[in-house]
């Protein structure tokens, strides 16, 4: 197993983009998440856990600075917003190898509050539960560090 870090303008070059489509098209429409992904936060970092040469995880994150919409109150955090893991990979530690090569300082994510295997491992991470956002999927964000305002 090997987790590799690329910038997200860099996905199209990489030699990985139709592993990383598959990946991504078993769990939603895949088109519209990829031209999102490439075009939002260009200096978002991609993280691809690469086994028998096929994408299975994935994680993408970014530094939030001050202009951003929705963590404005933590310039500087780094927010998660992209974790996904094969799930013929599942449970054999190929999130939480990607989530040790972000590098150090406050972290923040969404999850979706019905979604116990993630909170668990967040948990196991570090991560504490510090707002809820009641909407139609009714999210938890969790932070390690101090509570943020949302």
């Amino acid at each position: 197993m090997k987790v590799i870090s690329i910038k997200v303008t860099d996905i199209p070059d990489s030699g990985y983009v139709d592993s990383f489509i598959s990946l991504l098209s078993k769990h939603r429409a895949i088109r519209p998440i990829i031209d999102k992904v490439i075009d939002e936060h260009k200096d978002a970092i991609i993280l691809m856990t690469i086994i028998d040469n096929m994408v299975v995880g994935i994680l993408r994150y970014y530094k939030i600075g001050p202009d951003d919409r929705l963590y404005s109150s933590a310039p500087g955090a780094t927010y998660i917003n992209m974790v996904h893991v094969h799930s013929d990979w599942r449970r054999k530690g190929i999130a939480t190898a990607m989530f040790r090569m972000i590098p150090p300082g406050k972290k923040i994510l969404e999850v979706l509050q019905d979604n116990i295997g993630a909170i668990s491992l967040y948990n196991s991470l570090g991560f504490t539960e510090v707002n809820k956002i009641n909407t139609d999927a009714n999210y938890y964000i969790m932070s390690t560090g101090e509570s943020i305002a949302s």
